[in-house]
């Protein structure tokens, strides 16, 4: 699509450290949001979805332009029911999610690999997201998450509602998603991936170079003949040239 050769790109996934994190134990409890309060990040449809469930909550960790509008939203369509708690550490963003029955990101713009996503995967919490940009590539519908169109409430409060009625689908879709970061995102997995890239970059670079030189001439013994030295380097066809002209 974007008129670029597919077979020049390599894509290297961000790297998790999910040793460091401790999974989920349980199935949590209510859902949360991580991120800034901008209108891109579609906070308002995961309070209107809220809103939908009866006896479902929300806790909105971070602060942006929005929030007083995000406020006010959510005393109108959930009152009592949703909480803002400002921005956190990363200690403390990891526990809420540890808390959690699901984590709710429906961007409603192009998102790429947003790191909140990863983390909440990598403590076996399952995401719930919209179906734009790198979204889908990360979460498998109904494998390690929950995928739904963007911009949509009702879409989103179906996919809550099955998760707060059914701790043990949330139990599941967690630990596929653990499992997965551990699979794919490790940071071992990512500097071997890395290395590769690398070796991958030299190689080609290095038979670049001995396709511009072209052919390496030797005599009986491997060493390399004068007439090859002179043919192989860049001004040889000057040289050639300069002696055409004197003779």
């Amino acid at each position: 699509q974007g008129g670029v050769f597919p077979d020049r790109i390599r894509m290297l996934h961000n790297p998790v450290d999910t040793a460091a994190v401790p999974a989920r134990t349980g199935a949590g409890d209510g859902f949360v949001s991580i991120g800034r309060l901008v209108a891109e990040k579609g906070v308002d449809t995961a309070i209107r979805a809220v809103g939908l469930i009866p006896g479902a909550t929300l806790t909105v960790a971070g602060d942006g332009p929005q929030r007083n509008a995000l406020e006010e939203l959510a005393r109108q369509v959930a009152p009592g029911r949703v909480r803002f708690v400002g921005r956190l550490d990363a200690e403390s963003v990891a526990a809420l999610n540890r808390s959690a029955r699901a984590a709710v990101a429906v961007a409603r713009w192009h998102e790429n690999m947003p790191l909140s996503v990863l983390e909440t995967m990598a403590t076996a919490v399952p995401p719930v997201v919209s179906g734009l940009g790198g979204l889908p590539e990360l979460v498998e519908d109904g494998v390690t998450g929950l995928s739904v169109p963007h911009d949509d409430p009702g879409a989103l409060a179906r996919a809550l509602a099955g998760l707060h009625h059914d701790p043990g689908l949330a139990v599941t879709l967690g630990g596929a998603a653990r499992r997965h970061m551990i699979a794919a995102f490790d940071v071992t997995t990512h500097l071997e991936g890395l290395f590769s890239l690398y070796d991958e970059a030299i190689a080609a670079t290095r038979d670049g170079h001995a396709a511009r030189e072209g052919p390496r001439l030797t005599d009986p013994t491997g060493r390399v003949t004068d007439s090859a030295r002179e043919g192989a380097g860049p001004g040889s066809r000057r040289r050639r040239h300069r002696r055409a002209r004197r003779g």
